[in-house]
């Protein structure tokens, strides 16, 4: 009974009947030929790999259900990951809400600018807030325009609510 090559002579022998086949040549053979599995089901069903989680040979299906658990746990931190960014999300949209009605609420506006930076300071627990302004030749309305309208039309002509 005559003993069967190792796969190293295998290969060996593949590569010097094609001097171009090489592993990455065999890994785009079986990629192109997904049915060699299915026609070599007992090949296949032998193949053992080395396990990342220690010096055991492991099958190729044990292996890759392995890279399919760690696909699966990456997936999920990165899922509560984005779950988490989206709950600070909407608090922090909830708290823009409530900061901005606030705002509108203000009919005076020369309490427009302690409104914004109290309403800053409770919607979003800071122990400080200041506001500077700015005005330049960019500037649509005067200090004095501003004290003779009320805040809600300033903010809507502004910025469109």
């Amino acid at each position: 009974m005559q003993s069967m090559p190792s796969q190293e002579d295998q290969f060996d022998k593949l590569a010097r009947m094609n001097p171009n086949f090489d592993e990455a040549g065999l890994a785009a053979w079986l990629h192109d030929h997904p049915d060699f599995f299915e026609r070599q089901a007992d090949l296949l069903a032998s193949l053992q790999l080395k396990s990342p989680h220690g010096q055991r040979a492991v099958s190729l299906q044990e292996r890759q259900l392995e890279i399919l658990r760690d696909k699966n746990r990456s997936r999920e931190l990165r899922l509560a990951d984005l779950l988490r960014h989206g709950h600070e999300n909407d608090r922090t949209l909830t708290r823009m809400r409530g900061w901005l009605m606030g705002m509108l609420s203000v009919a005076d506006a020369a309490k427009l600018s302690d409104a914004i930076t109290q309403g800053l300071q409770q919607a979003f627990d800071l122990p400080c807030v200041a506001l500077r302004v700015w005005e330049g030749p960019q500037a649509t309305a005067k200090p004095q325009d501003l004290r003779q309208r009320p805040a809600a039309a300033l903010l809507r002509r502004e910025h469109r609510l």
